[in-house]
């Protein structure tokens, strides 16, 4: 891989790169010239005529860049000969949104181009400006495994004026319709509201004609859709929730973080934190009611979608004012309650979840029918195509105290529990681990940031040691003991490890199993 050093103006750097194109040196198969190393338009016009003729060069980034007419019309070129490159970036937010007409003319050569597979056109100020480029670009015949159209300004007129002809032409049953083929599309961070995603749900569930001869089944055949941060609000997640039922036949994976504004869901959610309550029956089993008329739209249309989707096997809802209500509703959309889901990952990170939604979400996933003994050797639970319950499982940043967590543990499918930042503040025995059921699969446990004291972590250490989570291989709790608690968490933590040698634990601040340096990982 090479970068693009800042020099004097001087030709030698791009000089050394274009010979080393020109004889098709195996070893440059990556170029990412950096934003304050400044080009000439004959240097990018040489690079670029080089790149056409090469076949060994994968991926090329010049994003930052300013490129006048001259640069992308080479650009335009060269894609249109060079079919060997996987990746790219290009262009500035300033270019764009400036000169809209700059997008139009690399589009042509993007769409020719049968060899890319990413596109990464991140915070480039494209607007409603762009659409017919944009148009060109997302029907490309050899469709992408990566476009990346985050951190714009995309918003409903653009996506109406994006999609209709494409919604049109599907529908008019003629040789002209166009089919996106999408391995992972990122709308992420865009101005689109209710009415965008009225238009991406059509876009998403419109069949592709009989007549018209297409590999997939949909006019929008994407696979992992990225669409958090924008205002979609409560009517948007509906439409766009609603489009997971049968009519979708492709989604795999879908974000949906930040997209309801507070003030949207939390009069609702306030309300029906009331509603929703635990009793226990004559057998000592807890059972939740749910008012089911205080559940909002996106919420029953999520439910009624994921007991009929097939395709679905991540999704994320941060910080989408999920409360116990929604919650307990949302969970007859699991489990046991959809036998043929293959949903593997749910991600419900900072919302207002207590133990009463856990213990309705506890019951579906732990009464799933389908049997778990093959699940204990998965190593990669999202490609299993095996129809099961959820088995990653990330409730972060809510409001669930160790009694919850006891249910969860129950639960003898899941494979990764994250319960970042609650109050799982345990301090001695949990009277709902006393009846010796537990995850038998569970792998990653993390518990970090829950003010848990030394007793209570004396208490676990103890458990675990006596054979509690007898699976579990990972164990986060950093960011529970003080600094002038370490010396006595120290001898608890080799202790364990002695009795457990193949559990790793992750006690101390800022680390974890991801990056023992960067804790706390951020949510996608």
């Amino acid at each position: 891989m090479a970068w693009g050093n800042p020099g004097s103006g001087s030709h030698s750097e791009v000089d050394g790169w274009i010979a080393r194109l020109k004889r098709r040196d195996p070893t440059f198969t990556s170029l990412h010239i950096l934003s304050f190393r400044r080009l000439t338009t004959d240097n990018f016009v040489r690079l670029f005529e080089a790149i056409a003729r090469n076949n060994t060069l994968t991926e090329l980034g010049c994003s930052g860049h300013q490129l006048d007419v001259r640069a992308l019309g080479a650009l335009s070129d060269m894609l249109q000969a060079n079919h060997t490159l996987r990746r790219l970036t290009f262009g500035s937010a300033h270019q764009f949104g400036e000169h809209p007409d700059h997008l139009a003319i690399v589009a042509e050569g993007l769409a020719a181009n049968r060899g890319l597979q990413e596109l990464d056109l991140e915070y480039k100020d494209l607007s409603l400006a762009h659409v017919s480029a944009l148009r060109l670009i997302l029907t490309r015949p050899a469709g992408w495994e990566v476009l990346k159209l985050g951190r714009n300004k995309l918003g409903d007129e653009a996506i109406a004026r994006l999609l209709g002809p494409i919604l049109a032409a599907g529908s008019a049953a003629g040789p002209g319709t166009l089919v996106s083929r999408i391995a992972d599309l990122d709308l992420t961070d865009n101005t689109i509201q209710a009415q965008g995603a009225a238009d991406i749900a059509r876009w998403l569930t419109t069949p592709v004609p009989a007549t018209a001869a297409q590999s997939v089944s949909r006019l929008g055949s994407v696979k992992a859709f990225k669409l958090s941060y924008n205002p979609l609000g409560t009517e948007g997640m509906a439409h766009i929730t609603q489009a997971l039922g049968s009519d979708n036949t492709t989604l795999e994976r879908l974000w949906l973080i930040d997209c309801i504004q507070p003030d949207e869901g939390a009069a609702t959610t306030a309300a029906a934190a009331e509603l929703a309550s635990v009793t226990t029956n004559s057998d000592g089993v807890s059972e939740v009611a749910a008012d089911t008329h205080a559940v909002l739209p996106w919420i029953e249309s999520l439910r009624t979608s994921l007991r009929r989707n097939t395709t679905l096997r991540g999704l994320w809802l941060h910080r989408c004012q999920l409360g116990d209500n929604g919650l307990v509703h949302l969970s007859q959309g699991l489990g046991r309650h959809a036998p043929k889901s293959r949903l593997a990952t749910l991600s419900l990170r900072d919302n207002r979840i207590t133990d009463t939604g856990v213990v309705a979400l506890a019951q579906a996933l732990a009464d799933d029918t389908v049997a778990t003994s093959s699940l204990t050797n998965s190593s990669n639970d999202d490609d299993d195509n095996t129809p099961s319950s959820v088995r990653k499982l990330d409730l972060s940043e809510n409001r669930i105290s160790p009694a919850g967590l006891a249910h969860l543990l129950q639960c003898p499918q899941l494979g990764e529990l994250t319960l970042y930042a609650n109050q799982v503040a345990i301090a001695g025995p949990i009277p709902e681990l006393s009846n010796g059921d537990n995850a038998g699969a569970l792998r990653r446990l993390d518990l970090s940031c829950n003010d848990i004291e030394i007793p209570g972590f004396e208490y676990f250490s103890r458990a675990l040691s006596a054979g509690l989570l007898p699976a579990l291989e990972i164990l986060e709790v950093a960011g529970n003991a003080s600094q002038d608690q370490q010396s006595a968490w120290d001898p608890l933590v080799d202790q364990l490890t002695e009795q457990r040698p193949t559990l790793k634990v992750y006690w101390k601040k800022y680390e974890s199993a991801d990056n023992s340096e960067a804790w706390p990982s951020m949510p996608a």
